[in-house]
């Protein structure tokens, strides 16, 4: 199993819609990327921005308004955190989030 099938399946238990939990993954996959890479640290973390306008570029069959939507179930459910920074907004996993995926992996060794 890939990783993306397996990131799927692990959050499908966050008891999120489908197109909720893909919007999620896209976050957590670049949240993911810029900690590797050492980009985009503040605040003790790091972050993804614009991420409508880049979730936009790579579903461009998926509504922005229905991503906007979906994006803000994640920051009001507390699966995202969301902060202004520079004067832009700028995105991470919650500490709900990291919770979460650390008990999933501890109890599926």
């Amino acid at each position: 199993m890939n990783d993306y099938a397996k990131r799927i399946m692990i959050f499908a238990n966050m008891g999120l819609p489908h197109d909720v939990m893909i919007l999620f993954n896209f976050i957590y996959y670049w949240v993911k990327i810029n900690t590797r890479e050492r980009k985009n640290y503040h605040n003790h973390r790091y972050w993804l921005k614009n991420v409508l306008k880049k979730y936009g570029e790579k579903n461009v069959f998926i509504n922005k308004k229905i991503t906007k939507n979906n994006l803000a179930k994640l920051i009001t459910d507390d699966w995202v955190t969301m902060d202004v920074y520079k004067g832009e907004r700028w995105y991470t996993i919650s500490h709900k989030s990291l919770r979460f995926l650390y008990k999933w992996h501890e109890n599926n060794k």
